[in-house]
């Protein structure tokens, strides 16, 4: 017997499987005896019919009944035990109880249809037994040898636990969205649409939000969404009904909420119903006019929440309007002049929303790009000064307050700014003195004490050390070559009646 995997293809004669070992359902004794369980269901009382058309291809009955009133549903990620039997009660698949489940995802088609329409209408933890017909099964082919063509088939199956579809970018499971009531249509709201929403937000089993809330997409936190619901709102059609779990991380984080009473680092799941919404021309769609009123509006919504001191959502309008606006297209003289000052006010605002939040690298380069529109500018001078400044380039900070008074003597805010730029870097050389300058006192005065460490070495009075101690055991020159039975050469000597040179200097003997 093989264990056979119940996916399919889409065509329902097109079945894979995988092989195994051979396997037994826990307590049985021969996989070829009918389980008596399964051969004594009566299908024609007590059985519902799930089947859309209610022509009985998939008929249910609940074993034991569920513990939770939700139900899993199309893409939640579903893991079961099952047993498959044929009609006689014979088994011929089976996943060992719950030691060795199965996972799947709900209506992708990755399982026989039979399965993607029965464990929808499972609850957790319940047991159930499904009779499927051909048509919701294996097809008129079956799988030979082990499904016969034209078979009807039986599966006794648990749902232990699903989770919802995960709609993060990332795919990190922070956000995960069940369908509980599918909405109508293919799109959901965007950005600057008006988006009216049922939530029923709870925190370890307690309600803590509950109400309708109508606001515009992007400004979402300031109707109190936690910024994962909102994000999760991208995903739903028009009178959906669905639950969302959001990890701490992409609800109220480290902060919490204390006027809802989350605490920090808090999971949060949701139940909400999309009432309805409108969606705005999508950028890409729009003519250079609209382009240069829609980003006028972002930025002046942007300065609102700006003065507000509300940075982050400022921050998201200011990008807004810059997405508006960055694009290479033939304009009109006038409409060119418009976008290049809309895109500079934009690009500066933005600066000092990075500035406020303490993202010095972000306003560095938002700077940048503004002064890249007008060299010159004051504001991008400034506050790319600040971000240098913040990130510790003393001598760019430098530089840029110079430049800013060079062509505005009387800017108080940058000769201030200058002076501490000039401190900065001088307590900047004063540290770095001490520290290179004790470094390579260091060197100079390992460099003179090895001087007069090699002035002063006797070798030879080294050697004699190790002659006291190491060599009182060795054999003499003389004692080591007759050992190895070998012979002192014989002295030569410098002689002026032989004629012959010195072929062994040395001292003479003379």
């Amino acid at each position: 017997m093989c264990q056979m995997d119940v996916r399919v293809d889409s065509d329902m004669d097109d079945v894979s499987h995988n092989d195994g070992d051979t396997f037994m359902n826990p307590g049985d004794t021969d996989a070829n005896t009918p389980d008596a369980f399964i051969t004594a269901i009566d299908w024609t009382v007590g059985a519902s019919d799930i089947t859309p058309q209610k022509d009985g291809s998939v008929l249910k009955v609940i074993i034991e009944d569920g513990t939770e009133e939700e139900f899993p549903s199309e893409g939640d990620t579903v893991t079961v035990s099952y047993d498959g039997f044929y009609e006689d009660g014979r088994l011929f698949d089976s996943s060992h109880g719950e030691s060795n489940p199965y996972e799947f995802v709900i209506g992708k088609g990755n399982v026989i249809k039979a399965w993607d329409l029965g464990v929808a209408t499972m609850r957790l933890k319940e047991k159930s037994v499904f009779l499927c017909r051909p048509s919701y099964a294996y097809g008129i082919d079956g799988f030979p040898p082990l499904i016969p063509g034209s078979a009807n088939i039986i599966f006794r199956i648990k749902v232990l636990h699903w989770k919802g579809e995960d709609i993060t970018k990332l795919k990190d499971g922070g956000i995960r969205k069940s369908i509980i009531v599918k909405g109508e249509g293919s799109l959901g709201p965007n950005d600057g649409g008006m988006c009216k929403v049922h939530i029923i937000g709870k925190f370890d089993g307690r309600i803590f939000d509950n109400r309708t809330v109508e606001f515009v997409m992007s400004e979402g936190s300031d109707a109190g969404l936690a910024p994962g619901l909102e994000y999760a709102l991208r995903h739903f059609k028009e009178g959906e009904l669905s639950r969302v779990q959001i990890a701490a991380k992409y609800g109220y984080g480290a902060d919490g909420c204390s006027d809802r009473g989350i605490p920090a680092d808090a999971d949060l799941t949701y139940e909400v119903r999309m009432i309805n919404f409108t969606r705005v021309k999508d950028h890409w769609d729009m003519s250079m006019t609209e382009r240069l009123h829609c980003a006028d509006l972002a930025k002046e919504r942007g300065t609102e929440f700006f003065k507000a001191q509300k940075y982050n959502l400022a921050k998201r309008k200011y990008k807004q309007a810059i997405q508006y606006l960055d694009i290479k297209i033939s304009m009109e003289p006038d409409e060119l002049e418009k976008k290049n000052q809309l895109l500079l006010s934009s690009r500066l605002n933005l600066a000092m929303c990075h500035l406020k939040l303490g993202d010095n690298l972000s306003a560095l380069y938002a700077s940048c790009l503004a002064l890249e529109l007008d060299p010159n500018n004051d504001k991008g001078l400034y506050r790319k000064g600040l971000a240098n400044l913040a990130l510790g380039n003393c001598e760019d900070a430098f530089q840029d307050f110079t430049a800013l008074l060079n062509q505005n003597p009387q800017n108080k805010a940058a000769r201030q700014q200058l002076e501490i730029a000039t401190e900065n870097m001088k307590t900047m050389r004063s540290k770095e003195k001490l520290v290179f300058g004790g470094m390579f006192s260091k060197f100079a005065e390992q460099d003179s004490k090895a001087e007069q460490q090699h002035q002063h070495v006797d070798v030879f009075t080294d050697i004699g050390e190790w002659n006291n101690e190491m060599a009182k055991d060795m054999m003499t020159l003389e004692q080591e070559m007759a050992a190895f039975g070998e012979q002192m050469p014989a002295p030569k000597y410098n002689s002026k009646r032989d004629g012959k040179e010195n072929e062994n200097p040395g001292s003479d003997d003379d």
